[in-house]
C-alpha cells in the first residue's frame, strides 16, 4: 500500500508538469506567432488546434479553444509601375527667392551664346550654383513672377555733345585788380630803398606816405629805422614812440627804442623798453641780449650772464649772446667758460676770424700758449689784414721761446697799424 501511494503521488505530480507546461506553450504561441519554415497541410485552415511540445494535437475538457491562424498581408502592388527597371533621374526643383515663383518650377537657364538673354533684377547669382540668391535686405525686391518681362522703359544718360567750335569764348586769364590803399606805392618803394641801404631816400618816400595815411604804424617804424641806422637817435625814437602808440603789441618797436637809448646812454630806459619787447616777443633772444649788454655798461655782469643765458634758452643758435656772454666771462675771468661761449660762436660762423682771435685772447689769459697760436693762426688766415692777431700772435710766440716768429709777427703788426687797421671790433646788430 506505501508503496502504491507513492507511485499515485509522482504520477500527479508529473501530470501536474505536463499541464503546465501545455499551459506556457499557448501563452508563448498567443504573443509571438512565428510562420514555420514548411506549412503545415492546414496551412490555409482559419485555425490552428494546439498540440503539445512535440506536435501532437491536444484533445480534452481541459485543452483550449483554436487560435487562429496570423494572415499574411497581401503586397501592395504599383498603380503605374516604370516601363523598364532603371531608375528615372528625378527634375531638378526650382527654388525660388522670396518673389512669389513656384515652387515645383524646374530651373530655366538661358543659352549662354544669347546675348539677348537679360539677367534678373536684383537677384545674384550663387558663385557655387546655378540657383539664384535672393536679394540683401537693403536692396528692391523684384515683385514680378519669374520670366516676366520688364515693361518699363529704361532711361539712359545722354552722352555730353561736344561743340564744333568748343572755343567760343576768349577766357579771361587777368587777375582782378586790387584797389590798393592809401600811401601803399610809397610805402614799398620806401622799403625797397631801406633793404639797399639808401636810407634818406627811403625816408621821403616813407613822408610821402604818410601824408596820405599819417596813421600807419608800420610807416612810422620803418621810418625809425632809416634814423637810427643814420645815428639820428632823437628822430628815431620820436617815431618808435609813434608807432607803439598806434600799435601798443609791436615788439618790434619797443626793441629798436631801446636801442636808440642804449646808444644814447640811457641804460636804464633801454632796460626798461627791452623787458617790453621781451613781454611781447616770447621767443625773441634779442631784447634780452641788448638788455644784458646794458647790465654790462651798469657793471652788473652777473646779472648780464644771466639775461644772455635767457636769450640763449629762447633761441641755443644765436650767436650775438654766445659772444657776449662769452666776453662778460672773460671780465669775471671764467677763462674756462669764456672759451666754451666762443667755440659755441665758431660753431655757427666758422668763416669769422674774430671769433678765433677772441678765443685766442681767452686762451693766453689761461695760460695755454700753444693753443693761442692756433688760434690765432686761423684768424689770420682767414683776414691776411688782422693787425691785433699778428701782435697777440707775436706774444705768443714769445712765451714759448720762438723770438724769432715773435719778431716777425710784431713788425707785420707795426706796418698794419701804420696803413690804418688796427684790427676788427665786433659789429652792433641792426
Amino acid at each position: 500500500m506505501p508503496a502504491m501511494r507513492h507511485r499515485l503521488r509522482v504520477a500527479f505530480a508529473c501530470g501536474t508538469v505536463v499541464v503546465g507546461c501545455l499551459l506556457a506553450e499557448r501563452s508563448w504561441a498567443q504573443a509571438v506567432p512565428a510562420p514555420a519554415k514548411n506549412p503545415p497541410a492546414n496551412a490555409g485552415n482559419p485555425t490552428v488546434p494546439p498540440t503539445d511540445p512535440f506536435g501532437n494535437p491536444l484533445s480534452g475538457p481541459n485543452v483550449p479553444a483554436p487560435v487562429p491562424a496570423p494572415t499574411k498581408p497581401a503586397d501592395v502592388q504599383p498603380t503605374n509601375p516604370p516601363a523598364s527597371k532603371t531608375e528615372q533621374p528625378r527634375p531638378r526643383l526650382f527654388v525660388p527667392s522670396d518673389t512669389g515663383a513656384p515652387a515645383t518650377k524646374p530651373a530655366e537657364k538661358p543659352p549662354a551664346t544669347d546675348p539677348a538673354a537679360k539677367p534678373r533684377p536684383n537677384v545674384k547669382p550663387d558663385p557655387f550654383g546655378d540657383e539664384p540668391l535672393p536679394a540683401k535686405p537693403n536692396e528692391p525686391r523684384d515683385t514680378k513672377p519669374n520670366g516676366a518681362d520688364d515693361t518699363k522703359p529704361k532711361t539712359e544718360t545722354p552722352a555730353p555733345t561736344i561743340p564744333k567750335n568748343p572755343i567760343t569764348q576768349p577766357l579771361d586769364t587777368r587777375m582782378p585788380e586790387v584797389e590798393q590803399l592809401p600811401g601803399q606805392l610809397e610805402f614799398k618803394a620806401g622799403q625797397d630803398l631801406l633793404q639797399a641801404g639808401k636810407y634818406s631816400a627811403a625816408i621821403e618816400q616813407f613822408k610821402k606816405s604818410l601824408k596820405v595815411a599819417p596813421d600807419e604804424a608800420a610807416t612810422h617804424f620803418s621810418l625809425g629805422v632809416c634814423y637810427r641806422m643814420l645815428q639820428q637817435l632823437d628822430d628815431a625814437i620820436n617815431e618808435f614812440s609813434e608807432a607803439i602808440r598806434l600799435d601798443p603789441e609791436l615788439g618790434d618797436a619797443y626793441l629798436r627804442r631801446g636801442i636808440c637809448w642804449y646808444y644814447k646812454g640811457e641804460y636804464g630806459m633801454a632796460i626798461i623798453d627791452c623787458d617790453d619787447a621781451a613781454a611781447i616777443s616770447l621767443n625773441d633772444p634779442r631784447p634780452f641780449t641788448w638788455k644784458g649788454m646794458a647790465l654790462v655798461k651798469q657793471g652788473k655782469l652777473i646779472d648780464a650772464v644771466n639775461t644772455y643765458s635767457l636769450a640763449l634758452r629762447n633761441d641755443s643758435r644765436f650767436g650775438l649772446a654766445h659772444v657776449n656772454r662769452g666776453l662778460t666771462y672773460f671780465a669775471l675771468k671764467d677763462y674756462a667758460r669764456a672759451i666754451d661761449d666762443f667755440e659755441g660762436a665758431i660753431l655757427l660762423a666758422p668763416r669769422d676770424g674774430t671769433l678765433y682771435f677772441k678765443r685766442g685772447v681767452a686762451q693766453t689769459a689761461s695760460g695755454d700758449w700753444l693753443a693761442a697760436v692756433k688760434s690765432y693762426t686761423e684768424a689770420i688766415r682767414l683776414d691776411p689784414q688782422y693787425a691785433d692777431a699778428y701782435q697777440y700772435r707775436s706774444a705768443a710766440y714769445e712765451k714759448l721761446g720762438d723770438a724769432k716768429s715773435a719778431q716777425a709777427d710784431e713788425q707785420q703788426a707795426r706796418q698794419l697799424k701804420l696803413a690804418g687797421d688796427h684790427g676788427h671790433e665786433l659789429p652792433a646788430p641792426k
